[in-house]
């Protein structure tokens, strides 16, 4: 058997078809397809997905609640609601 290839030597589209084409990835990779497929539908569902705003900080830690000492004011009577 010949290999298919060599068969199509010289062949434009090599067997791929013009219109559709061969591209190993059809679409893109990963998340990039929300910028090309997708975008009509997060423009309208999601504003604000793409471009940039404000400064990015990376690694953030936010200041932690602690729930214990709340839990143990809560139930001694200190902070009672609807008093």
């Amino acid at each position: 058997h010949k290999k298919k290839t060599r068969k199509l030597r010289w062949h434009v589209s090599n067997g791929h078809g013009r219109i559709c084409k061969h591209h190993k990835h059809p679409v893109s990779r990963c998340n990039a397809s929300s910028m090309n497929l997708n975008r009509i539908n997060l423009d309208k569902y999601h504003p604000g997905y793409f471009g940039k705003v404000g400064m990015r900080k990376f690694h953030l830690k936010k200041n932690q609640k602690k729930t214990r000492k709340l839990r143990g004011h809560i139930s001694h009577g200190h902070g009672r609601i609807g008093k």
